[in-house]
């Protein structure tokens, strides 16, 4: 019994932990469309900087946390993690373009709805899935 109690704390823990560090980052992230469109510089520079800083702090917290693991994937790196910073670079390309060459309703409209979309495919194709396994 009281092993569930503890084990139901931790969840609760975790759970709040998540919800903070989620709020947080969407209160930064607020601001960041309206902030490209503030800042008078070209779409490649905005792109350098968005995707050199990101890199950089990445970089430097594996670093510190963990060397060995940076070290072995920058040696050999897996395919997802290619493909993953493939995708990463293009969503940010695209996101940074859309922003300067449309109005930022717009862009974020279509941002917010692909959790949605994502979730119809995930159903559609666990359902397809389920049906060929009976």
């Amino acid at each position: 019994m009281q092993e569930k109690i503890q084990t139901r704390d931790n969840n609760e823990t975790l759970k709040r932990k998540g919800l903070i560090i989620t709020s947080t980052g969407v209160a930064i992230l607020s601001f960041d469309s309206l902030l490209i469109r503030l800042i008078e510089a070209t779409e490649w520079t905005l792109l350098f900087w968005r995707g050199i800083l990101p890199a950089v702090i990445i970089f430097t917290y594996l670093a510190v946390s963990s060397p060995g693991l940076l070290a072995n994937q920058l040696r050999q790196p897996s395919k997802t993690m290619l493909a993953a910073g493939a995708l990463y670079s293009v969503s940010t390309i695209f996101f940074v373009l859309s922003i300067l060459h449309t109005q930022v309703a717009s862009t974020l409209v279509i941002i917010n709805t692909a959790p949605l979309v994502t979730m119809v495919m995930a159903f559609s194709c666990s359902k397809s899935a389920s049906r060929k396994k009976h």
